[in-house]
C-alpha cells in the first residue's frame, strides 16, 4: 500500500514495473486518479470511513506484504492490522510525534517496521540511488508528475504548495 506524493508515485510506479500488485491511498479524487494513472490497480481514500476495509478486501483479506508509511505518525498503528505474516512496514515520513502502538500483531505475524532515511546513505549508496532514479527517468519507469510550477520570486508560496496534504505531484520552481 502506497500514499500518493512524489514519493508514494515513484513507489507506485516501480512497483508497477516490477510487476507488483499495488494499493494505494490519496485524500482526493484528483489524486486517486493520479495514482491509478501511475499503475495502482486499486485505490483507496483515506478521508473515508471504513478505508482500511476497503484496503485490506483487496488482498483477500490475507493483509500486505509491504506498506510504505508515509504518514507515520497518524498511520503506523492502523497499519500495523493491515499487515500479512512475515510483512515489512517501512516508514519513509511523517514522523512528527509520538505513536501508540501495540507490538502484539507486529509479534505474531512475525513483521518488521523499518525506518529509512536517506541520509544515512553512505555517498555509494547515494550514487546507486540516484543512477537508479535517472535510469528510470531515462526508460521511463519513473515520470513525475508536476502539481505546480512558481517562479523563483514565489519560494514561500511554493513552500507552501508542498506542506499541504492536498499537493499532488512535484511543485517546481523555475529559475
Amino acid at each position: 500500500m502506497a500514499r500518493l506524493g512524489a514519493v508514494g508515485s515513484a513507489a507506485v510506479q516501480i512497483a508497477h514495473a516490477y510487476g507488483l500488485k499495488v494499493v494505494g491511498s490519496a485524500g482526493s479524487e484528483q489524486g486517486l486518479e493520479l495514482i491509478e494513472k501511475e499503475g495502482a490497480h486499486f485505490t483507496v481514500n483515506h478521508r473515508e470511513r471504513g478505508y482500511l476495509d476497503k484496503a485490506l478486501e483487496f488482498t483477500g483479506g490475507k493483509g500486505f506484504d509491504v506498506i510504505l508509511e508515509m504518514n507515520a505518525t497518524k498511520k503506523l498503528a492502523d497499519d500495523v492490522n493491515l499487515i500479512a505474516p512475515f510483512a515489512r512496514i517501512i516508514i519513509i515520513g511523517g514522523t512528527d510525534g509520538a505513536v501508540n502502538l501495540d507490538p502484539t500483531r507486529l509479534l505474531w505475524k512475525g513483521a518488521s517496521i523499518i525506518g529509512l532515511y536517506i541520509g544515512l546513505a553512505t555517498p555509494q549508496e547515494s550514487a546507486q540511488i540516484h543512477a537508479a532514479i535517472y535510469a528510470g527517468l531515462e526508460n521511463g519507469t519513473l515520470r513525475p508528475a508536476v502539481a505546480q510550477e512558481f517562479a523563483l520570486s514565489e519560494v514561500a508560496k511554493s513552500h507552501e504548495a508542498v506542506r499541504q496534504a492536498s499537493s499532488s505531484g512535484k511543485v517546481v520552481l523555475k529559475f
